[in-house]
């Protein structure tokens, strides 16, 4: 059986050396990754939780603390917990004592603070100054939000002279495991295991597989004896045989997830506690989106994580989100993720135009948008880092194309005669659509027209003749010849691929009837002086349809030459002007007129 060496597990806790194998294990493992790349830690920010996450309810629950021991001034204690809801990726637990009667007003730190959002079990110290009492309390609290949790009250009797707490001395597991397996059992971190399994993956040991043990030292001293127990993620606990070497096997067949390891340590009356997290857990992402692949700018993009294949992912793993196209990476703790799967971006530019970004999207024509794992605890080549986050996994991408759909425009003029050809000059603003390999801006064209009396338009064939060669739409003369009124034109562009939303623009052109000019009058002439007579416009434009027409009227009373007419010998009447469609005229002096309506449209 091959071993290998592990960091120590508190500093206080007085390792012994670890055994020759274990170290030549070590050292070979080592060795071969001497010329292995050097992986670079994750420098990330805290970011802003989304409006779904804000109300979910964030606790700090107890799973064991073991209020009716008598614990001891230098001797360890720990307590196991549940973080629930969500912390924050700057948030801190941290571990105080109280005083004698249980107030917290000084309290008394007794481990270094954990910058973590999760961590499920907590080692300390009591000082070796504290007094020895029975109201003792220990409290846990978080930083971000600020929750809190207290114990029931418990005993610190005076130290014990050359007490040694246990300690984790080294790991047997297949060999073929070494570069996965993660040893951070030091003076800050108290977590070993794996973070790589599948989801169906059982703790070896079932079926003659090696199972994964470790090796306690320190563990009977002075007569004393030491308790191990095995809990699961709600506390279910089971007993481990420790065996006299001092060896403690993993149970076989316990599903993928953490376990936490409880060790008592007694002499006597008096005991100290400490406890490991064993991870067994998966390293999987997923991501799928939610609505199109294929986008226009300025919409959003909705995607949701795979949650059920990444719920047994260890939950003190850090997640990351770049969407590649230019904004900032976003950081999401495992809690957030399962909590709020849900996830979207809004994209405002066009994939393909974006070449400040092309080197992340892999000289692609889209956007990248990529989901990464990230653990404590990873081997980056040369050690474990037990206190930063490194890539865990491959992650997953999902690729978006994004894209600028063109403007539709053209120009035609407002009004026309019928008769006269209508020009409709196509000229829209160009979108930009990407494919696998090029940038685009060709945009597909199509005409639609509603004619004058019609309520349904009708769309105009690419094919016909009335469509040029440059896409513009020329309706014949011959056609508006004989149907005057409201032609409505309707212009749609699209892309033909990526963002394909038609955009489109209306405009209407009035075609006029050639106005010709005819009238009554009544009385018929000659009339005698002081007369008034009534004229009756009976002109073309004056018959339907009348929509879109808009004729001007101007009646001019002329003088005829030599029959001694006076050209002020007329007045209109009955609030009528020269401009009325049919006006009343009164002639005032004896006279010969000529009457001359002009009619214009």
């Amino acid at each position: 059986m091959k071993h290998f060496n592990s960091n120590s597990f508190f500093s206080q806790f007085r390792l012994k050396p670890v055994f020759l194998l274990a170290s030549l294990v070590l050292a070979f493992f080592i060795g071969n990754q001497a010329q292995a790349q050097i992986k670079t830690p994750l420098s990330y920010t805290n970011t802003p939780q989304a409006a779904s996450c804000i109300n979910i309810p964030t606790s700090i629950d107890l799973v064991k603390f073991d209020t009716g021991l008598s614990y001891f001034q230098g001797g360890g204690i720990s307590i196991l917990i549940k973080p629930k809801g969500v912390f924050e990726i700057d948030n801190q637990f941290i571990l105080e004592l109280s005083n004698g009667a249980g107030d917290f007003s000084s309290p008394v730190r007794l481990a270094v603070p954990k910058n973590d959002f999760f961590v499920p079990a907590l080692n300390g110290v009591i000082p070796n100054s504290t007094p020895v009492g029975s109201g003792y309390k220990l409290r846990v609290r978080s930083t971000n939000p600020a929750k809190e949790l207290v114990t029931g009250p418990f005993s610190i009797t005076n130290g014990i002279l050359n007490s040694k707490s246990p300690s984790l001395t080294y790991s047997s597991l297949p060999p073929s495991s070494l570069v996965e397996f993660i040893k951070c059992v030091d003076s800050e971190n108290n977590f070993f295991g794996l973070i790589n399994k599948d989801i169906n993956d059982l703790t070896p040991g079932g079926g003659g597989s090696q199972r994964i043990n470790f090796f306690l030292s320190d563990f009977d001293d002075q007569s004393a004896t030491t308790e191990v127990k095995f809990l699961n993620e709600l506390g279910v606990e089971e007993n481990l045989t420790l065996s006299p070497s001092g060896q403690v096997s993993i149970p076989s067949n316990k599903p993928v997830g953490y376990y936490l390891i409880s060790i008592k340590k007694s002499y006597g009356s008096q005991s100290l506690t400490s406890s490991l997290i064993f991870l067994f857990n998966t390293g999987n992402t997923g991501l799928a989106n939610t609505s199109n692949e294929n986008v226009c700018i300025d919409n959003s993009v909705n995607f949701v994580v795979d949650a059920p294949s990444m719920s047994k992912n260890y939950p003190g793993a850090l997640y990351s989100i770049n969407h590649g196209d230019g904004g900032p990476t976003k950081y999401y703790t495992h809690a957030r993720l399962m909590s709020c799967p849900a996830l979207s971006n809004i994209y405002r530019n066009p994939s393909c135009a974006d070449t400040q970004n092309r080197s992340i999207n892999q000289d692609a024509y889209f956007f990248r948008t990529d989901l990464k794992l990230f653990n404590k605890g990873i081997f980056d080549g040369n050690s474990y880092l037990c206190n930063a986050f490194l890539e865990n996994g491959q992650g997953t991408t999902k690729w978006i194309n994004v894209s600028k759909a063109p403007t539709a425009q053209f120009d035609v003029p407002p009004k026309v005669c019928a008769g006269s050809s209508i020009l409709a000059d196509e000229n829209s603003l160009p979108g930009q659509w990407g494919d696998d390999f090029s940038c685009n801006t060709n945009y597909n064209v199509s005409w639609e027209v509603l004619y004058p009396g019609t309520t349904e338009y009708e769309e105009i064939q690419p094919n016909s003749p009335w469509i040029t060669s440059s896409r513009d739409l020329l309706i014949p003369g011959s056609v508006t010849n004989s149907r005057p009124g409201c032609w409505k034109i309707r212009l749609s562009v699209s892309n033909p691929s990526g963002c394909t939303r038609a955009t489109f623009i209306e405009k209407t052109v009035a075609v006029e009837k050639i106005p010709v000019p005819s009238f009554t009058s009544a009385p018929s002439s000659p009339v005698c002086r002081g007369t008034k007579i009534a004229f009756t416009n009976t002109s073309n434009t004056l018959s339907a349809p009348l929509e879109c027409q808009t004729p001007t009227y101007e009646w001019i009373v002329t003088p005829i030459t030599g029959t001694g007419a006076l050209a002020n010998g007329y007045a209109f009447t009955d609030n009528t002007t020269p401009a009325s469609v049919n006006p009343f005229i009164q002639f005032n002096e004896p006279m010969n007129q000529t009457i001359t309506p002009v009619f214009t449209i």
